[in-house]
């Protein structure tokens, strides 16, 4: 994460440098982490879902992985060539799915939303290195309202 930060060309230096200080308050984590979770990485089945896309995997903090999830589900645009009637009901969806899939993480792990959020920040500003692509705009207006918040 730390270099994905350093490495992102879109952020200004000063949000750089609060992710940086933010990551180094909080712990490294030696449990496998997906580093990709989201809707589009899970496969119903005719039994349990199954999570698939493997290839971003690592060792860190559940707490990071969850947060980099948020922030994806927070910023990902839907392709212009939608139209704005199925954009509403997808949109609706995903915020009912973000809402619930928070809960259920709060619930089932009992981790503090405030730990949480504490990793969003250095999450997000290590997604601008990931090529966000359209999601750009949303993925800056956020990491602004992280950085006026801490």
């Amino acid at each position: 994460m730390r270099v994905s930060i350093t490495e992102a060309a879109v952020p200004p230096d000063e949000w750089k440098s609060k992710a940086h200080t933010m990551l180094n308050a909080l712990p490294d984590g030696d449990f496998l982490c997906h580093g990709d979770f989201h809707p589009d990485n899970v496969m119903m089945t005719s039994g349990d879902p199954v999570l698939i896309d493997w290839p971003g995997a690592k060792k860190g903090i559940p707490a990071a992985d969850f947060a980099r999830t948020l922030v994806v589900l927070m910023t990902a645009t839907l392709p212009a060539h939608i139209p704005m009637h199925k954009r509403l009901m997808m949109n609706a969806g995903r915020a009912l799915f973000t809402y619930t899939y928070r809960r259920r993480y709060h619930r089932i792990t009992q981790v503090h939303e405030d730990y949480v959020r504490g990793w969003m920040p250095p999450v997000c500003a290590a997604r601008f290195n990931e090529n966000p692509g359209d999601d750009l705009p949303a993925l800056h207006r956020l990491m602004a309202k992280l950085v006026n918040e801490n």
